[in-house]
């Protein structure tokens, strides 16, 4: 039985995945879709950019694998320290206090905030976070721990940065 070589490909960043068979590739993680570590994803070879990395469950995912010549196995590199951005939506209701509460959560979990909007309507915010995490689990604590807050209704993930 001959080992499968595993070769690691970084982006601009740092970030890793091991494009199977394939070594040094220049990679870039989809914006459509923001893949972290834990998510499943697929390689897409492009013409011109190297291989794009996509989440299983990416909106344009759909469309991506018909092309089944682009499509190239990758999976993450593993223990290496690397961060990927992450949007999050939270729509809560309206009250005193709740922006600060998800900003002190966010802290207490250690977690670089990089954007923060809200808008109101009616009885309801609409909050949109940017982040950095290291990989999907994180990802769920956090948002677990945002649901618990009193007053939000919904914590989503946003498919873009």
């Amino acid at each position: 039985l001959q080992k499968e070589e595993r070769h690691e490909s970084y982006d601009e960043q740092g970030r890793g995945v091991v494009v199977k068979g394939e070594h040094d590739m220049v990679v870039h993680f989809a914006k459509c879709c923001t893949p972290v570590p834990g998510d499943e994803i697929f390689g897409y070879i492009t013409r011109g950019r190297g291989v794009s990395i996509h989440r299983s469950d990416c909106p344009n995912a759909e469309q991506l694998l018909m092309d089944v010549e682009r499509i190239i196995p990758v999976e993450w590199v593993t223990g290496i320290n690397q961060t990927f951005p992450v949007t999050i939506h939270v729509i809560s209701g309206e009250r005193a206090g709740i922006m600060m509460e998800i900003t002190q959560l966010l802290l207490s979990m250690r977690v670089n905030t990089k954007y923060l909007n809200a808008k109101s309507g009616g009885d309801t915010v609409d909050i949109t976070l940017t982040f950095d995490i290291q990989n999907a689990e994180q990802l769920q604590n956090i948002t677990r721990s945002i649901m618990k807050l009193d007053s939000v209704i919904k914590v989503e993930r946003s498919n873009q940065v």
